[in-house]
């Protein structure tokens, strides 16, 4: 096998680490890095990634060089995150590699001529609202970072992941700089640079899904987005907050808002207090993560729009899908039917 395969196979496709980046560098030819970021891929992938760099130069002097970073890590069972499908710090969660398996990889990639760890990351969920959790995680980082630099590896950083909540209808959430804070004081004084997630906590609240009430029947709002569109309140129980675009008050009455898909589960708001009329819009906040980004074409459905919005300006940066592009990538049958 040639040195890039068996970079791949030392570490990658042997110890199974959630989460890799793989740089290669073809020395002689003074071929620029490339990056592979490996989380739970089939083995073809790693391969293709290497093979590729490989034929492009088609060269057998092709030198492999993996920085790897030990990733998601389980820091000691920090049990975080906004809902049961959201956490990713367990021991029964199916992310990353324990304390005592990363320091077995450390000494792997120490005695590695292929191999080199460069730093550590760790992540233990998402929408967490708890300051004691991300400190919990930090200080077991820490713990972790000083045993592994025991056994000779000089890192460069160490990336805590993300995880931070945001407030979508009335929760209380860590502020950014009291987390920023919290990560100095336990990682003061250490060299390495520290990296930080924001994710959700930019995104979310910039993005509105905007539905229009297609029919009122009882206390249901049925409209023309479902599940489809906005995943997270079937499968997280998610809470968005709703406002009215039509301006106005008579009525008011408690709402549940759905979808037209035919299951129950298909909802995006529950026990609304709404003034609103058949042909009325809606706006849903805080979708701008895990928004549409998780849209699918269930039941045949198609995609909505995206609009940016800038003060008074507005563009389409994705049009609305038609129903030849549900069937635009099949293939196979022109002859047969």
């Amino acid at each position: 096998r040639s040195a890039w395969l068996d970079a791949g196979y030392e570490i990658l496709l042997e110890a199974g680490v959630g989460a890799i980046k793989v740089m290669t560098l073809a020395q002689r030819l003074q071929v620029s890095r490339t990056s592979f970021y490996w989380h739970f891929k089939h083995r073809a992938d790693l391969l293709d990634a290497l093979v590729i760099r490989w034929q492009e130069k088609n060269t057998d002097h092709l030198i492999a060089q993996a920085d790897l970073f030990a990733g998601s890590l389980w820091i000691g069972g920090v049990d975080a995150g906004g809902h049961e499908f959201t956490k990713t710090g367990r021991k029964s969660d199916k992310f990353g590699v324990s304390i005592d398996e990363t320091m077995l990889l450390t000494a792997k990639c120490i005695k590695s001529k292929s191999l080199n760890i460069v730093g550590l990351t760790c992540h233990i969920g998402s929408q967490i609202s708890e300051l004691e959790k991300f400190s919990e995680a930090a200080t077991q980082s820490l713990k972790l970072l000083l045993e592994v630099e025991k056994l000779g590896a000089k890192l460069n950083f160490i990336d805590m992941g993300g995880g931070l909540g945001v407030t979508y209808v009335d929760e209380k959430t860590v502020q950014p700089y009291e987390l920023i804070k919290c990560y100095e004081e336990i990682f003061r004084g250490r060299p390495e640079r520290l990296i930080v997630e924001p994710g959700r906590s930019i995104s979310a609240n910039a993005g509105i899904l905007l539905t229009k009430v297609e029919y009122k029947k009882n206390n249901f709002l049925i409209t023309d987005a479902a599940m489809n569109d906005l995943l997270r309140p079937a499968l997280y129980q998610a809470q968005h907050d709703v406002w009215q675009v039509n301006n106005k008050n008579d009525d008011v009455k408690n709402y549940n808002i759905v979808g037209p898909i035919c299951e129950t589960g298909d909802f995006l708001a529950k026990d609304k207090q709404l003034s609103a009329d058949e042909g009325d819009f809606l706006a849903l906040r805080s979708v701008g993560a895990y928004g549409f980004v998780m849209s699918s074409n269930y039941n045949s459905r198609m995609r909505s729009a995206e609009i940016l919005v800038d003060k008074d300006k507005f563009h389409l940066i994705r049009r609305r899908e038609e129903l030849l592009d549900l069937t635009k990538l099949e293939e196979g049958l022109h002859g047969e039917i």
